[in-house]
């Protein structure tokens, strides 16, 4: 009888939910006397610890004799059977080949942190769900569609592209588009997973979807929920209880069943694209892999989309467009700081916008500043050599904070609150710009019968912030101060003041791609204002605080013109072989010694120079970076430094040569696309 067992084992290919190196398979074979089926989720030994694994399928070949010179180790508990399925095995795996992670790292995401001890069939449950919900409940409350988004909703469904682009002006009705399109698509089956840059507006996206559909079918993830939270979030949309999941970016590694439409709202949103050293990720990449593994409709949807995606999009026959509504009335109007500093007035906020501040919570309406930066201010000079007081780690100036410290953004490096300069050991310095600390102090200052809320990375956690968002959002709070994160996607219609403090701060980043960064965060901003809840629309006014108000870029912002700003950069892009014109690879090197570092890089920078060289000028090197500390670790210190490699698209002159040199990098090199 013992020998019988043993013939009818079988080997079973294994993913461990554990960390596997680089360059090696994350598969591994055990015994199992049972047929598990793929996706199941089940206990094993791995060394000397017992960790769970995923059921990846069956080997080819059986267990025939028990003492073979490979001996197999036995499965364990079963813990959930078919609990993902293929199509979220599929975008498991072609997810971490695209951002080299380990197989097993990523799937621990698609899994809750605990199981049930019950073993039952999850493929069952998911039937019996199904079954109970077969047609979602609709509340068609809203007024009609117009003809321009009645087409835009017929051409998303129909279209046979990969992924969409739905782009039109502030306040065109894209939203009711999306609700359009689900109707269609999740009517009788399906899952719809709609993405938002930021945590903040799940407050307002739950209530326009719950008004819309049935309650019981919406559903929010984000990564700040409870542990007991997001696994009962799992196990519904695993089981296919909830047919609507809004979430951010992580929401993309939830264990979908049946999903039909992802719609990645506010789609030119920066916070899409993030690039660490445990998680590298592309929200637009991963979306579209994704929608490719289920088979599903992959929306883009922005009123300031990047001008690569509007271009792509364009070139390719995925464009859909939404017509501006005409009932739309904004002016704008640019302040010469200029001026301001002329009359001796130092205040982040000037008299022409405090003024049109105060009128404006008079009226009973609300205003929203946008900062660039938080903190107390912009950044820091010494007092004697005139050097910005960097962050030693990633090179970003620090920010004074109203506690009396200095914090770096970025990282979160405190360098206290007597620091010296790095360069002359100075202990003064003078602060410039302003943050939205400062902003805050200020107007409270000026208005203190003005309820504000300040919404910044340093605050965004806190219940007390989320509080204040949701009292702005009732109307019941006058002015919102906010950074990057809090200007998009907003809809609120007693908004009527734009205030942009600083906008030569946005327009002077040194990054390659800033003009276009900063037209993108003040048309986002420009945006909020003026929207209509169903009747007329307040008029909207925009001031805009500027050392250079003669800069053409204002008059594109006051014409909402996107397109226009987009042509005046086409040739400088195609000349310097910038996206989507050329592919922009970024080489990372990071060592713990900076001479080694240094050596390192500078052969590496010496041998790219050498395949310029013969490219014909479709190949372009960008000098090395100062070499900064990585974030450390409780043991280690990292040094990095990096090279930027500008290829065209147009020529694959010489390309297969680079391609090889960059795969024969060593290890402390990586690679990612800007």
């Amino acid at each position: 009888m013992k020998h019988s067992t043993e013939k009818s084992s079988r080997l079973i290919r294994v993913v461990p939910l554990i960390a596997i190196a680089p360059g090696k398979s994350p598969f591994f074979s055990y015994i199992s006397t049972e047929n598990i089926p793929r996706g199941s989720v089940i206990s094993i030994s791995f060394g000397p610890k017992t960790v769970r694994g995923i059921v990846w399928g069956e080997e080819s070949q059986e267990v025939t004799h028990p003492r073979k010179p490979i001996r197999y180790k036995t499965v364990g508990k079963l813990l959930a059977q078919a609990f993902l399925s293929k199509a979220t095995l599929l975008f498991a795996e072609r997810a971490a080949q695209a951002d080299s992670i380990a197989l097993g790292t990523l799937l621990l995401k698609f899994l809750p942190k605990t199981f049930a001890k019950d073993t039952e069939d999850s493929t069952a449950r998911s039937e019996k769900v199904r079954v109970s919900q077969q047609k979602i409940s609709t509340r068609k409350t809203s007024p009609p569609l117009t003809g321009g988004q009645r087409k835009a909703a017929a051409d998303i469904l129909d279209s046979q592209h990969p992924y969409i682009l739905l782009f039109g002006p502030s306040a065109s009705g894209k939203t009711r588009v999306h609700f359009e399109c689900i109707r269609e698509l999740i009517t009788n089956s399906g899952q719809t997973l709609i993405i938002v840059p930021d945590r903040s507006l799940l407050l307002q996206e739950e209530n326009r979807y719950t008004h819309a559909f049935d309650r019981k079918s919406v559903a929010v993830f984000h990564s700040g929920m409870k542990p007991n939270e997001r696994d009962e979030t799992v196990r519904q949309v695993q089981s296919g209880a909830v047919r609507i999941i809004l979430g951010t970016r992580s929401a993309i590694f939830l264990p979908f069943r049946a999903l039909k439409l992802i719609i990645v709202d506010d789609a030119g949103a920066p916070a899409y694209r993030k690039q660490g050293l445990a998680l590298p990720d592309d929200t637009h990449r991963s979306a579209q892999t994704l929608a490719s593994a289920h088979h599903a409709i992959c929306l883009f949807s922005a009123s300031a989309p990047s001008f690569n995606l509007l271009f792509t999009a364009r070139k390719s026959g995925a464009l859909v467009t939404l017509p501006a509504l005409s009932d739309r009335s904004l002016s704008l109007q640019t302040i010469n700081l200029r001026l301001e500093r002329w009359k001796k007035k130092l205040s982040p906020i000037s008299e022409e916008l405090g003024n049109a501040i105060a009128a404006t919570v008079a009226r009973k309406e609300q205003a929203l500043l946008f900062v660039s930066r938080e903190g107390m201010n912009s950044f820091s000079v010494c007092a004697e050599c005139k050097a910005v007081f960097r962050c030693t780690t990633c090179g970003k100036p620090f920010s004074y904070r109203a506690e009396g410290d200095y914090v770096c953004a970025r990282c979160k490096q405190n360098a206290g609150t007597t620091p010296a300069c790095p360069m002359c050991g100075s202990l003064a310095f003078q602060h410039l710009g302003a943050g939205t600390e400062r902003v805050e102090r200020d107007l409270a200052r000026r208005f203190p019968y003005i309820s504000t809320v300040r919404y910044d990375r340093k605050n965004a956690t806190k219940k007390t912030t989320l509080s204040h968002l949701q009292e702005f959002l009732a109307g019941t709070r006058d002015v919102l101060i906010t950074t990057e994160r809090g200007i998009r996607g907003w809809d609120l219609p007693r908004l009527s003041l734009i205030g942009i403090i600083d906008a030569d701060a946005l327009l002077g980043s040194p990054s390659w791609d800033a003009d276009e960064r900063a037209f993108q965060n003040m048309l986002s901003a420009i945006g909020r204002t003026a929207r209509s809840d169903g009747k007329k629309s307040a008029p909207g006014s925009v001031f805009i605080q500027t050392f250079h108000p003669e800069n053409p870029i204002f008059s594109l912002l006051a014409a909402e013109n996107l397109e226009g700003f987009f042509q005046t950069i086409e040739d400088e892009r195609r000349l310097l072989l910038y996206p989507p014109f050329g592919i922009i690879t970024k080489l990372t090197c990071r060592l713990a010694s900076k001479i080694k570092l240094s050596q390192e890089t500078d052969r590496v920078y010496e041998a790219l120079q050498r395949h310029a060289e013969k490219s014909g000028r479709t190949l372009r090197i960008s000098p090395r970076s100062p070499i900064r500390q990585v974030i450390p670790t409780l043991k280690s210190h990292l040094f990095q430094r990096h090279i930027l490699v500008r290829q065209s698209l147009s020529s694959t002159k010489n390309s297969a040569s680079l391609e090889d040199f960059i795969a024969s990098l060593p290890r402390e090199w990586t690679r990612t696309n800007e």
